[in-house]
């Protein structure tokens, strides 16, 4: 296999088109496609941005030899910054975690833990306290609609003598 050929194998795999391969190495996209195609040969500077660029191992790249990328920290965050739409902070964030030794990484993790618990979990006694309100609320609510009954009753019972009273009277 060519050198032009695995640009195009690398490109793929990257899943970039000829115009975004080209974007991130400097050069067009037809100029891409004339590499891949044989028609232009792939020269120092190209060589240079793709390993610069994508962590290509560049033995891979000019002699098909190794493996494909360079495995480093900064490629792996990458890939998880890629994979998970993480921004600058967000990548900061996570390289600063996994830079801290494990004491420090499981003191965050318990911190984190604690916090999480308080934001989801509640505790038995708040659950009981919430069932008694529901409950306190829904008689509350009952004695509300009784009173009312009672007192549409009294109004009634009152307006049905007065008429009665006033019947009398005549």
């Amino acid at each position: 296999m060519e050198q032009n050929e695995r640009l195009g194998i690398l490109r793929k795999k990257l899943d970039l088109t000829l115009e975004k391969f080209g974007e991130k190495i400097g050069v067009t996209g037809s100029a891409v496609g004339n590499i891949e195609k044989g028609r232009r040969a792939l020269t120092e500077q190209v060589v240079k941005s793709v390993v610069r660029e994508f962590n290509v191992n560049e033995d891979w790249l000019r002699t098909g030899v190794g493996e494909m990328f360079i495995e480093s920290k900064e490629s792996h965050l990458s890939e998880l910054a890629k994979q998970y739409a993480l921004d600058d902070m967000e990548v900061k964030i996570v390289e600063a975690f996994l830079e801290l030794s494990p004491d420090k990484r499981a003191a965050i993790k318990e911190y984190v833990s604690v916090l999480a618990k308080s934001f989801v979990e509640k505790s038995e006694e708040e659950i009981i306290q919430e069932k008694i309100d529901k409950e306190v609320e829904a008689y509350r609510r009952e004695l509300e609609i009784e009173a009312r009954v009672k007192e549409k009753s009294y109004l009634s019972d009152d307006t049905f003598e007065e008429n009665e009273n006033k019947k009398e009277a005549k």
